[in-house]
């Protein structure tokens, strides 16, 4: 089953930790691969027909009276009787002209489908007219149809082939028909390097995976725009995300005098992300370098210093690596985080001091987090030191009286203390809480089982929990254990060696492991599993006396 160390000591520590540099970490220190949404709304400035600037030439003598009655009306909102005065226009001349002004009126008044009917009947009349296309654009904008308003944005292109116009029609493209808005975009920083043009050109090369073109674009901003950092940053990434970390580092000397400092920081921390996501030796050498750069500079910011840390430690540099810690905790901003990720990284290298240390002492900053406490008491359980661990997890639960994790760590740490009363009373009130928590359900099932209570009860808890999650080592051992209490040997030999072979199975895995295969009378299976499980905790009595008993 293993609770502590499962739960808590490995792959939760561990797992948080990951977490948190995730989080945390580098906000903003990432690629610039992502779309910007799908505002239709704001692609095309809606038309801004002057009303002053209406050629009443194209209007007959005898219709032009009426036509600029009409023309005034609209001028003042009074958009109903300003139709009225078109459309009496309109028994004299059937002008272009004067079917747009009905259709700006109408759209005016809400009226979308009448003001599309008379800005086609313009169109019909004169194809080319811009403004009502302008207008029909605007309309289908409007309702949301889209495919309309492409259709009419590529006539106004093809009529009057404006830079905004091609730019706007390749903003519609990107979502329906991306190699037609690269196209555009290439066309259109032919012509001019744009900036804006080269950003949504390099998000569809990103968004592609054309990682050169990508590149090569990011490139000709940065040319034009030698101050962005954003953009600095992303060339970095890419580079580093290709594994050219040469190019990155040459690249960063190059802008080293360039930016200011908060920008250059936040280059740094680009590169520095890259190089803690990558696993491979090579990368040694480039962590080496950077921290050389950063050592001494970057004093108050402390992402650049907590990522130093980690990447200290990825090449052993322990005294480096505290170092960056340290500072990190004396800089870092009022997010309590912070803290918490630096003391699960000293509980993933087993400092379990430390780690307290650190979450207990920047306690008093947060006096409300129950987290503190309560991670804290995990400290202490992953050091067997039941009564401060319950020193600290009652004082969480005096911030948070309703958290199912309190209770459950509770219900373990008073089993560990051998009250069971009050160990049983906490994995009730987790249960009660919530009934589905896998935790909370696997810890109590296998306490019941252990004691021999409720066998029946504590089968159907680790069923539950097996079913929602057969991925997890604990699990797998626990419904395995209980399978061996209830004398189910074959069945528990099949879960426990499946749990086994996780990579994060613990010592207690197989010592359960080696129990199993001297019930099944394979004692030499039963000697190379608890020989396992001494390799994995040397200090493991309850091993160490099998292992000196059956030899």
């Amino acid at each position: 089953m293993n609770i502590l160390n499962q739960a808590y000591k490995s792959r939760h520590i561990a797992n948080m930790a990951l977490g948190f540099i995730v989080i945390i970490m580098l906000a903003g220190c990432g690629s610039s691969r992502k779309g910007d949404g799908y505002y239709y709304d704001k692609l095309i400035d809606r038309t801004k027909f002057d009303l002053n600037q209406y050629d009443t030439s194209v209007v007959s003598e005898r219709a032009r009276n009426f036509f600029i009655s009409g023309t005034i009306l609209q001028q003042q909102f009074r958009h109903a009787e300003a139709i009225l005065d078109f459309q009496q226009a309109l028994k004299l001349d059937s002008s272009a002209v004067i079917y747009f002004a009905i259709a700006r009126s109408y759209k005016e008044i809400e009226k979308y489908g009448l003001s599309i009917e008379n800005a086609a009947k313009a169109l019909k009349i004169n194809p080319e007219f811009i403004p009502a296309i302008e207008l029909l654009i605007d309309l289908f904008l409007i309702l949301e149809n889209y495919n309309e308003a492409v259709i009419n944005l590529e006539k106004l292109v093809e009529i009057d082939p404006t830079s905004d116009r091609k730019f706007a029609l390749a903003r519609f493209y990107e979502y329906t028909q991306t190699d037609k808005a690269i196209d555009l975009y290439e066309e259109l920083s032919a012509a001019a390097e744009d900036v804006n043009v080269l950003r949504r050109l390099a998000n569809l090369y990103g968004k592609k995976e054309e990682n050169e073109k990508y590149l090569k674009t990011l490139e000709r901003i940065f040319i034009i725009s030698p101050d962005d950092s954003k953009v600095a940053a992303d060339i970095i990434s890419e580079y580093a995300i290709s594994g050219n970390y040469k190019a990155a580092f040459d690249f960063l000397e190059e802008i080293d005098q360039r930016l200011p400092n908060d920008d250059l920081a936040y280059c740094y921390g680009t590169i520095a992300s890259s190089l803690l996501d990558d696993s491979t030796d090579a990368v040694n050498q480039y962590i080496r370098k950077l921290l050389t750069k950063v050592d001494a500079r970057f004093y108050l910011n402390w992402r650049i210093h907590l990522l130093g840390g980690y990447l200290a430690d990825r090449v052993k540099d322990s005294l480096r690596r505290d170092k960056f810690f340290e500072h990190t905790l004396k800089i870092y901003d009022s997010i309590p985080e912070i803290p918490i990720q630096i003391g699960f990284f000293y509980y993933r290298i087993k400092n379990y001091d430390k780690g307290v240390s650190i979450i207990n002492g920047n306690a008093e900053y947060f006096p409300g987090d129950y987290r503190f406490p309560f991670y804290a008491g995990i400290g202490m359980l992953s050091k067997q030191n039941y009564d401060s661990a319950l020193t600290y997890t009652l004082n969480s639960l005096k911030l948070d009286s309703a958290n199912v994790e309190i209770y459950s760590q509770l219900g373990y740490i008073y089993d560990q203390l051998k009250d069971y009363p009050k160990s049983d009373s906490s994995y009730e009130k987790a249960l009660e809480i919530e009934p589905d928590n896998l935790s909370a359900n696997n810890n109590y099932s296998y306490s019941l089982a252990i004691r021999g209570k409720q066998l029946k009860r504590s089968l159907g808890m680790i069923t539950k929990v097996i079913t929602a999650d057969s991925t997890n080592a604990a699990y797998l051992d626990t419904y395995g254990w209980i399978n061996y209490i209830m004398g189910n040997y074959n069945v528990a030999i099949r879960y426990v060696l499946k749990a086994s072979e996780f990579e994060d199975a613990s010592a207690e895995v197989f010592e359960h492991l080696g129990d199993i295969y001297i019930k099944l009378g394979k004692p030499d299976k039963a000697i190379e599993s608890w020989e396992k499980a001494i390799q994995m905790e040397p200090d493991r009595d309850s091993v160490l006396k099998k292992l000196n008993s059956i030899k």
